[in-house]
């Protein structure tokens, strides 16, 4: 009978050194995803914004040169064929914003919330400013 009982409980701790095992190799998994793989995918996305956003500024500076003046809105870009589609935040999945100022242009993202987990508060493109990207504190 204690052979029984010295057997179960032999099992038992087997079982419990096995589940922490797979415990601290889970803990681990976490904070490797946590602390390396998060931050270098926000990177990614945060630079697949930029690049879009730069893009888009080539494709409205060459419709100027073509009409002398800039596009009213992207659906103007779309209809002529500067562009397939209205053009979208491959972070947020929303559409960029086009602001035709007259003489000036501005292309922004849809609004600092919809990137979240970034270290963006300002992102956008100025005519006149350049590329402007301002980082949370």
């Amino acid at each position: 009978m204690n052979d029984i009982a010295a057997e179960k409980r032999k099992k038992a701790a087997k079982n419990l050194m096995f589940f922490i095992s797979v415990l601290i190799i889970y803990i681990i998994c976490i904070v490797i995803l946590k602390f390396w793989v998060l931050p270098w995918r926000r990177d990614v996305r945060r630079e697949k914004c930029i690049e879009k956003i730069l893009i888009l500024k080539d494709v409205v500076k060459e419709f100027k040169k073509d009409f002398k003046r800039y596009p009213d809105d992207w659906t103007e870009l779309v209809s002529k064929g500067y562009l397939k589609c209205i053009p979208r935040c491959p972070w947020a999945s929303n559409a960029y914003i086009y602001i035709n100022e007259g003489d000036s242009f501005r292309i922004e993202y849809f609004s600092p919330r919809s990137h979240k987990g970034s270290r963006l508060k300002e992102l956008y493109y100025d005519s006149e400013k350049g590329l402007v990207i301002v980082d949370k504190d």
